[in-house]
């Protein structure tokens, strides 16, 4: 007898499923969404590649069977979305913000900051962010320089800034980059199944 193939899912249930996400839901899958973003090399904020896996799923763009959960499958469109955007974008040149100085940008607003102090919600948002951050540095302890690579990175160091301050080849830099680049997809990858 042939298997069939698993039903796909409504939209009523798609949007019931988006509902019912836990604010644990959504912080881990913007851990996962940071961590792509990352990977990828690309010039994305968190939020917005969420919001791309849900748009899609939404508006059908991608369809969800009836033998899958929510959460794998929205990382799984954000690994898409990533990988195209990784793709169309490699081959470009681009002047990164924090290669500008804060003359150059003009940022010197810190209603950010202000919005953590006036919203505890916010506040605790940004705690278990951070906690997926410091898992991520934890995760890295074993290899020293990707470490420091994977710091000098969250710091907004550039390539070039990294090479002198670490005292590397342009070789061994990239050489570490890889490295600290599979830990970090390896990191989440297990995000990603705890969820």
């Amino acid at each position: 007898m042939p298997e069939t193939a698993p039903q796909q899912r409504s939209q009523n249930d798609i949007r019931l499923a988006i509902e019912g996400l836990t604010e644990r839901d959504l912080i881990k899958l913007r851990g996962v969404a940071g961590a792509l973003i990352y990977i990828g090399d690309i010039n994305w904020v968190i939020d917005d590649l969420l919001q791309e896996a849900v748009r899609r799923l939404l508006d059908g763009q991608r369809s969800w069977r009836s033998d899958m959960t929510l959460i794998p499958m929205l990382v799984g469109i954000m690994k898409s979305v990533a990988s195209a955007e990784h793709l169309s974008t490699q081959h470009q040149t681009e002047i990164l913000e924090s290669d500008l100085s804060l003359e150059q940008t003009g940022v010197q607003d810190d209603s950010y900051l202000a919005s953590l102090k006036d919203d505890p919600s916010v506040l605790a948002e940004e705690i278990e962010n951070q906690k997926v951050v410091d898992d991520l540095i934890e995760s890295v302890n074993d290899d020293p320089l990707a470490k420091d690579i994977l710091i000098g990175n969250i710091l907004g160091y550039t390539r070039a800034e990294l090479i002198e301050k670490l005292s590397l080849t342009p070789t061994s830099f990239d050489t570490a980059n890889r490295r600290l680049k599979r830990q970090v997809e390896r990191f989440a990858e297990k995000l990603g199944e705890k969820l």
